[in-house]
């Protein structure tokens, strides 16, 4: 019997280059499972069925993004800051309101 593996592959974007010297610890139902750099795209062997991802960098990060994956399904996922560096200091006071808005996750 073929063995059926099931990813979430998660790419980093490289633009903007906001944080590009730092990384993203990457969050699947609660548990730091991986640590992203700069332009890197990381593949996740995951069991199917729902699931929470989140990224985080010190004490914000991203909004917690819920999936349900299938058997054998490959889910790709795109992350990156939400502003460019220009606007670092707008995301550092709206992150200090709201810790989940200084990267974006997302489907692709």
């Amino acid at each position: 019997m073929a063995v059926t593996t099931t990813l979430v592959r998660l790419t980093r974007q490289t633009q903007p280059y906001s944080d590009r010297t730092r990384q993203y610890r990457v969050l699947l139902d609660g548990h730091e499972v991986a640590r992203l750099k700069w332009a890197q795209t990381l593949e996740l062997a995951v069991e199917p069925g729902e699931h929470v991802m989140r990224l985080k960098i010190d004490w914000t990060g991203s909004p917690e993004l819920p999936f349900t994956i299938e058997p054998g399904e490959v889910l790709t996922l795109s992350c990156r800051p939400a502003r460019p560096a220009a606007l670092a200091l707008v995301s550092l006071i709206e992150s200090i309101r709201r810790r989940d808005r200084w990267l974006v996750l997302e489907r692709v």
